[in-house]
This record gives C-alpha cells, structure tokens and sequence, in this order.
C-alpha cells in the first residue's frame, strides 16, 4: 500500500509540475537582435542576476522534494553567442554558451559549444540537481535522502562536415549526500532499525567512434566504448541497547556495520548502417554488444541481544558475474509508388547473466553456516513488425501493422549447505505476444487534421503479472489549426487484462484533453488546455501475515483533473507581462475526507475497498519585465504553491503545504 501511494503522489506531482512550469529566467530580449559586430565576429549575450525569495509553512519536507527553490543571490541565466561573420574565424566560427541558476539554485546547468567549419566542434554539458526525498509516506520517513547529483558529457568531433568524422566523448554522472535506511534483523520474525548511509556512487564511461560514407548513400557509424560502474556506500549504527521500529519486542541492537562496494565494467561496441534519400527504399541498421563484467562483496555484521540472549551474526555475500548483452535491430522501407509506403523491422535481443553468487551466514543464535548459488538467468527476445501506409485519396491515409514478438527467460540456481550436495532448479519460460494496428489520416481541408488509432494485442504467456496480456488501446486526436489559431483535442484508452499464476491483474486508463492558443496580435497571447486521466487497477497480492503467508485483493482508483491557463502581453513595446494558472486535482471517487481514513467506505459498493488518493495542487503565477534602456531590463516575478491532501493515516501523515516563491533580476547586454 505505501509503495502504491508513492507511485500515485509520483505521478500526481509530474503530471502538476509539467502542468505550470516553475517561473524561470525572463525570455524576454535584451540587446539588438542583430548583436554587435566586433572585427570578424558577431555577438549577442545577455546576463540575468536577481535575488530569488522563498517563504513556505506547513510540510516544508514535501516542498522541498517537489520544488526545492531557496532564498539568495543567484545567476538566473545567461547566454552568449559569438559567430564568425564570413564563417572563416582564426580559431572558431561559432562559440554558444548557456547557463541557468548557477549560484544557490537547487537545479544548476550549463551548455558550451565550440565548433570551426570542417574542423572541429566540441559540446560540453554540465548539470547538477539538488534531490531532497523526506520520505514521509515509506517506513515511516526512515528512507530519508538528500543527495547531490552531477552530470557531465563532453563530445569532441573532427571534420564534422566532410564524408569521413571521428569523433570521442567522456561522461560522468556522480551522486553523493546522507541518506537513511533500514535494516531487518532476524528476518521478518525481528525487528527493523534505522541505519546512516553515506551515498557514494559514480558512473563514467569512454567512447571514441567514426562516422564514413561508403557510397551509393550509404553510412556506416562504428562507436567503441567503455562504461564504469561503482557504489562505495557505507552503513553505521553505534547506540547502547537500541530498540527498532517495535518497541514491544526485546531485539535489541548495539552495533551495526555494512559494507558492500559494487564494482563493474561494461565494454561495448555499436555498429549502424544507414541509408537515407533515396526515392524507392531505405535501410536503417543498428546492432550492439555490451560484455558487462562485475564484481561485488556484501560484508553485514551486527551485535545486539534477544530474547534469548546475546546475538552476533555476520553475512557475507559474494559474486563475479558476466551479463553480456547482445542487440540488433534492421529496418527496411520500400516506396513502390508517392502513395504507398511499407516498412519492416526486426528486432534481437538477448541477455544473459551467468557466473557464481554465494551467501553466507554465521548465526549465534542458532549456530549454522548456510551457503545459496545463483548460476545463470538469461532471456532472448525477437521481434517482427511490419507497417503499412496507403495514401487512398489526398485527405485520406489509411495505415496497418502487426507485430509478433517471441520472448524466451530462463533460470538456473541452486542452494546448498556445507556438506551436502547441489540442489538445483531450471526454470524455463517462452511467452508469445500477437498485436495488430489500424489507424486513419484524415484532412478533409487544410486547417483540420484528424487522426485515428487502434491496436489489439494477445499475449499467451506474460513474464510480469503486470504485463501486457489481452489489451487494446484506442486513440483519437483532433487539430484545427491557423496563423494565429490552433486547438487541439484527443482521447486514449488502455485495457489491459492480466492473470498469472500467482496473482491477477487488471488496469483501466482512460485520459480525455485539450488544448488551445491564439496570437491575437504580435503584442498578444493566450494559451490554456485541460486534460483528466482515469486510472483503475485490480489485483491479487500475496503477503506474510503471522507468519503464514496471506492472499487478497488489492484495487486502487485515481481521476486527475488537469487545467491550465497562460496569458502573455507587450504593453508599448516596454512592459512585458506574463501570468499564469494551473490547477492539478485527483478527485479519486468524489468522495472529499478532509483528512479521513485511508480505507474508506464509500458510497458506491463496486469501491468499497479500492484505496484512492485525492489531493490538490495549485499554482498562480505572474512575472513583468520592464524594458530600461535596449542593453537593460528590469524583471520580477511571483509564484504560489498550494498542495493539499484529503487523507491522512497513521502510515502516511498529511503532507500538505503553501509556498510563495519568486524572484528580482536585471537583465543585460553589453
């Protein structure tokens, strides 16, 4: 259940934070257009510098984990573009540089791009997120992360216009901060604690490639690479007799210490034939082969008391395993006629992971050395799809395909204790997955676009109780669109109907919305939209419950309303004023708790035991710029966050809160 809820607020909060985007850096120009001529170059540049203020109550913790923005002196934004005038500059023809809230901003970002014509280009980018997670509604908080992520890609390409380009490229993605965990001890007859982790986990990769054109409109792209993986995580806990999450028990713990650096390497090589421009047919071709090596130990000792005495366990875990992954995939189009079209493609892919795993415990408690081997878990897939487009008359386009994908995954494990033999365990499945698709294009007259699509799919052996089995979906869009008008509206639908042998599962989607903006003037703007999504799911769940396992079922509901609304406008072509509003709500079963239980009863019989969710997220905002001089600027901008629970429990505590954000800046251009 709590894991349910944090899916649903995840997605709750996307779809409202993609709703009304943060007020962000002023868009609005500084400068002449034209830039200044300076020699044999060109440039343009403009710097926005404020001071950004924050003032939020209630839930401070969930506020912080959806926006995170924070009082201070920042670098709002910059850009500055240098070109070459005659595209012949000494050392570069094009220098672009791009950043967004360097200084104290919790998302930080920065671009740069050096290029000289059929030389060289290079691209870095630079990015940083501050993630802050309270938690709240998993364990009780006790997951708590608040961790630093930077990320880096570096590409450098020589000779980018000719026929013949090298080109290689570095990246890492680092993630580092303080985070809580919890421990299990004695299994699920013991007790759980709280432990301190220091988050420590780095990814790098190498990659040098080239790019050639064979002739006849062919291309080939060779890329080498070499991808590094590791986590070097510490857990600690150091307390006098420490009492877990039941205090009701007499599991005690004094010392807890875990270390388990996972280290690994994923050498890999991609291969792409291309061709393109052609009047009667193209060929697109890729295929890729990863040999992933790693090597992990997993080192778990602690000292506590029970019941029954003193207790000193220690685990080890240990494995070297190779996941070799293998992919192709071959597209081939034909166009026999300016009205037909017909596209195949074929798709391999397989994924193995064999090697040595072991597990072992040392116990006081009841004095037993265990040992568990994993050996091999594989799993191939292939896959077939071919498309077809049929223009029937000019404002008519009928299209068709179908798909058959075969799916194959086997196991193999075995467990032993010291002493005794092997007993191993094969596991094999091979599952087949049947879809067809049908869909129209229609334009009746130039303005209006319609768009129809359908498929069906039958799957006789789904690998997840989650997947795909006997599903069907349906979309429709509709556009009417002008110089200055455009609206837009669709509908999707999604059944899925599941069963497995050890649960079932069925989900029910269905989202309606729309969209609209009109330039009534080159000073005037409006856009706004509306959208609901409705999302049913029901299915069978096994568990542990005093000590015997248990079986139930579990539904869950959610109805989110979506709206927005944005108006922009230049007031004597000095003024320029921006104001928005979003609203995002999921009304669950219409029923308002104000705070009420999680498991409700309501009205309707059908729903008498689905969990629903129902919350509320608002967001009015504005922002001015007004234009001081044509290098000057002066911007301000406001912004409201409202977010509102209508259910609170024991397990997850009301997490509400309102937070009044924005910011004052200058913008210039020199």
């Amino acid at each position: 259940m709590k894991n349910i809820f944090f899916v649903a607020s995840s997605l709750f909060l996307t779809t409202a934070l993609s709703a009304q985007p943060t007020v962000g850096p002023t868009n609005e120009p500084t400068g002449s257009a034209r830039g200044t001529n300076v020699s044999t170059y060109n440039i343009r540049n403009s710097f926005e510098v404020g001071y950004r203020f924050r003032s939020a109550g209630g839930d401070v913790s969930k506020f912080r984990s959806d926006v995170n923005f924070g009082n201070g002196l920042r670098v709002l934004g910059s850009s500055l573009a240098i070109n070459s005038r005659d595209g012949k500059g000494r050392f570069f023809d094009e220098l672009l540089i791009h950043t967004q809230g360097l200084g104290n901003d919790p998302y930080q970002s920065a671009t740069l791009r050096v290029q000289k014509n059929k030389v060289y280009r290079y691209d870095l980018m630079w990015r940083s997120n501050e993630y802050f997670n309270p938690a709240a509604a998993i364990a009780f908080g006790q997951h708590l992360m608040n961790t630093t992520r930077q990320m880096q890609d570096h590409d450098l390409t020589l000779f980018p216009q000719s026929k013949f380009q090298v080109y290689g490229g570095f990246s890492r993605n680092t993630q580092r901060g303080p985070a809580w965990t919890t421990a299990n001890l004695l299994d699920h007859i013991g007790d759980e604690v709280t432990i301190l982790a220091g988050i420590r986990r780095q990814q790098t990769q190498y990659r040098v490639g080239g790019r050639a054109a064979l002739g006849a409109g062919l291309k080939v792209d060779v890329l080498r690479g070499w991808e590094n993986f590791k986590e070097d995580t510490p857990y600690d806990f150091y307390a006098l007799g420490a009492n877990g999450a039941n205090l009701a028990d007499e599991t005690t713990l004094q010392r807890y210490a875990k270390r388990e650096p996972y280290h690994g390497n994923s050498p890999f090589w991609r291969v792409a034939l291309f061709r393109e421009n052609s009047n009667w047919w193209a060929v697109n071709g890729r295929f890729t082969y990863t040999d992933g090596r790693r090597n992990f130990v997993s080192d778990e000792s602690l000292v506590g008391g029970t019941a029954f005495g003193p207790l000193i366990r220690q685990i080890v875990t240990t494995g070297d395993a190779r996941r070799p992954v293998a992919t192709g995939n071959l597209t081939v189009s034909l166009f026999p006629t300016e009205r037909f079209t017909i596209t195949n493609h074929t798709a391999i892919s397989n994924v193995r992971t064999d090697g040595q795993a072991n597990y072992l415990e040392f116990n006081t408690g009841v004095l037993e050395l265990q040992r568990f081997t994993f050996n091999y878990f594989g799993i191939r897939s292939v896959s077939n799809a071919t498309d077809a487009n049929l223009a029937v008359t000019k404002w008519l386009t009928a299209v068709a395909g179908y798909q058959y994908t075969n799916r194959r995954i086997r196991t193999v494990e075995s467990a032993a204790f010291f002493g005794g033999l092997a007993d191993s365990t094969v596991t094999d499945q091979t599952n087949n997955i049947h879809s067809g698709r049908l869909g129209l294009r229609l334009r009746p007259v130039k303005s209006i676009s319609i768009t129809l699509d359908s498929e069906v799919g039958r799957a006789d052996q789904p690998i997840y109780p989650t997947s795909d089995r006997n599903y069907h979906l349906l979309n429709g869009r509709f556009q009417y669109k002008t110089k200055s008008v455009l609206f837009a509206m669709y509908a999707k639908t999604n059944y899925n109907l599941n069963s497995t042998s050890i649960t079932s599962f069925s989900s029910r989607s269905r989202s309606y919305g729309a969209d609209a903006s009109w330039n009534a003037r080159q000073n005037f703007s409006i856009q706004g939209g509306y959208s609901k999504l409705h999302t049913d799911t029901l299915s069978g769940i096994a568990y542990f419950a005093n000590f015997r396992a248990q079986t139930g079922t579990y539904a869950y509901l959610s109805n989110i309303h979506t709206g927005y609304l944005t108006v922009h406008s230049t007031v004597a072509k000095r003024v320029d004023l921006l104001a928005g509003f979003s609203r995002v709500q999921d009304v669950a079963d219409g029923v308002d708790r104000n705070g009420g239980s999680l498991y409700q009863a309501t009205e309707r019989p059908f729903y008498y035991s689905a969990e629903t969710f129902p919350m509320a997220f608002s967001s009015p905002m504005g922002r001015v710029s007004l234009r001081l001089h044509e290098r000057l600027r002066w911007n301000a901008a406001y912004q409201y966050y409202g977010y509102r629970q209508s259910f609170a429990s024991l397990i997850i505590p009301n997490q509400g809160y309102r937070a009044h954000t924005g910011y004052t800046s200058l913008s210039w251009s020199f």
